[in-house]
């Protein structure tokens, strides 16, 4: 008797394990993912671009999520991806499977900004589904490397992001918006889009 209650409390307990397990992991938010859909390039999608402003070499953004969403998806080679602007940080949702079974998400707040021409993405908390994890899984799964017209390196805590075609002066997160303000290199926009036309 004494054997069987203790399997039939082994059996509760591993059930009440996997239970807890499987809710940490659920997302906490479900989203509606964006994947690269655009055939247009980053340049042509910059251009035509709502809140966008010249004044003089430099492009100011005022990107809302729509807007920052729709940017995102004309790089190529962009997986599928959620990024959602808050009042002060921007979260990133990437969906994944939980041992190959359990459909759910990463998610990571990043403080945005802009240091030494490049946008600095400084991760605040990483999470898969509600469960908190350690920020260097994140970093480790970041790739050093060129993307579309994109440079991405990783240091620290941080991802910096560069771009061939402009300099980033200025970047904050406020009021569910992203404010970008850069330099642009006109006659590399120029090139792009006299090669894309053949102008």
């Amino acid at each position: 008797m004494k054997k069987k209650n203790a399997i039939i409390i082994v059996v509760i307990a591993v059930i009440a394990f996997i239970a807890t397990i499987a809710y940490a992991v659920t997302p906490e938010k479900n989203v509606k993912y964006y994947t690269q859909y655009q055939k247009k390039t980053f340049t042509e999608s910059l251009v035509n671009i709502g809140g966008a402003k010249f004044k003089n070499k430099h492009l100011e953004l005022n990107l809302n999520e729509e807007n920052l969403n729709e940017l995102i998806s004309s790089i190529e080679n962009v997986g599928e991806y959620r990024v959602v602007l808050n009042e002060k940080d921007a979260d990133v949702y990437i969906p994944v499977k939980f041992m190959k079974l359990i459909k759910t998400n990463i998610k990571v707040s990043f403080d945005v900004k802009a240091e030494d021409g490049k946008l600095k993405f400084t991760i605040k908390e990483s999470k898969l589904g509600k469960m908190k994890i350690n920020n260097k899984h994140i970093i480790n799964y970041v790739k050093n490397g060129t993307y579309d017209k994109f440079n991405v390196e990783k240091r620290d805590s941080s991802i910096y992001v560069t771009n061939k075609l402009m300099i980033f002066n200025e970047a904050t997160v406020g009021n569910n918006e992203l404010f970008v303000k850069c330099t642009l290199d006109l006659k590399k926009i120029a090139n792009e889009l006299t090669n894309k036309y053949r102008l």
